[in-house]
């Protein structure tokens, strides 16, 4: 694998933005440099903040564009409640260009706008 930044990580997937239409643990390859056999997508990474306790963490999400990308996270958005809850998560960063494999991929475009993963990445 030469030294493409790779990690793995076992999740569920969650397709859609608020609703939880279908929910699978796997184990999934993805990469932060291009590599033969994967393709490539938008990651965008998650923080949660629960009142009282602080921010931690909160996995990532796969698109297959940045338009998805924006409609899966209008549609989070669209889901909450008028005042701010005890407990929420929100997309931190810049989205970035990761490659996944095919079975992944395949996911991401058979989804809405993307897949949720509540998971954190293993890196090596």
């Amino acid at each position: 694998m030469g030294g493409s930044k790779l990690f793995l990580i076992q999740f569920h997937l969650m397709e859609g933005g608020t609703k939880m239409k279908k929910q699978t643990k796997q184990t999934r390859r993805i990469s932060l440099m291009p590599e033969k056999g994967l393709k490539a997508v938008v990651l965008q990474e998650w923080l949660e903040s629960e009142r009282g306790w602080g921010t931690r963490p909160d996995g990532c999400s796969l698109h297959r564009d940045e338009e998805s990308r924006e409609r899966f996270i209008a549609g989070y958005w669209q889901g909450m409640p008028d005042a701010v809850p005890d407990e929420y998560s929100r997309p931190i960063g810049e989205p970035t260009i990761a490659y996944v494999d095919k079975k992944t991929y395949e996911q991401i475009n058979k989804s809405d706008n993307g897949i949720r993963t509540y998971e954190r990445p293993i890196r090596s």
